[in-house]
């Protein structure tokens, strides 16, 4: 017989033979809990755990249900202001839109003018040089204007076309001169008085109610179709 196994029947019988008044030492267990057909075992120290985290989630989600209306409140305040700010600066930025609006409207009108000036002073200075030019040829061609009145009374042809060259010549330079705004004013005898174009240098004894041109003794000058010098004529 092997003795181990005869002292552990001893301390068997020993065990069942101890008084039920006896101390008897007790060990925890842990239970069984079936869970989806899975037995798991459930420690107490766990759900004590699991209580306390429960606790600090519930607090959690009670401050965090209580941020959102304060969150929410200050948002709105700013937002409020931040609205303000904005209208402010679009009234502002409205203003200086409309001042320099105006700034850039005078500026339009100031190069209007400016142009208009400067265009009238040019047609000024054109218009002084034009009739500084003529005023100059003019003595020229009231010459020779009054020169072809008095065609000399010949038969030779070479004479002829000659003088019809230099006619020819002449008129095509008054064409020219025409071109650039500047006229020479003529007049024929036998012609009726244009009172805008010419001027009357002797007193005539008679009063007729329609004069005639009797002789030219000047011609006259129209820059730009204005009349600046008119034609001298004698009725």
């Amino acid at each position: 017989m092997n003795p181990i196994k005869n002292s552990s029947a001893k301390n068997t019988t020993a065990s069942a033979s101890t008084p039920s008044s006896s101390k008897a030492t007790f060990k925890a267990r842990p239970t069984k809990v079936d869970v989806r057909g899975f037995t798991q075992e459930k420690d107490p120290k766990s759900d004590l755990e699991n209580l306390k985290t429960r606790t600090e989630n519930k607090t959690s989600d009670a401050e965090n249900n209580q941020n959102p209306s304060n969150v929410s409140s200050s948002t709105v305040e700013n937002l409020y202001y931040q609205i303000e700010e904005l209208k402010l600066a679009l009234e502002n930025n409205k203003k200086e839109s409309e001042e320099i609006k105006l700034i850039a409207q005078r500026a339009v009108a100031d190069s209007a003018n400016l142009a208009h000036q400067h265009q009238l002073d040019l047609e000024s200075n054109q218009k002084s040089l034009k009739k500084s030019v003529a005023s100059h040829i003019l003595h020229v061609i009231n010459t020779l204007y009054l020169a072809f009145q008095y065609w000399p009374q010949t038969e030779d042809d070479k004479v002829i076309k000659y003088l019809e060259t230099i006619k020819q010549s002449f008129e095509k330079s008054l064409d020219d001169l025409k071109v650039v705004g500047i006229e020479i004013l003529t007049a024929h005898q036998g012609d009726s008085i244009d009172f805008a174009t010419m001027n009357i240098i002797n007193s005539p004894s008679s009063n007729p109610d329609d004069p005639k041109v009797a002789q030219v003794v000047s011609l006259g000058l129209r820059i730009d179709n204005q009349v600046v010098q008119p034609v001298s004529v004698m009725v």
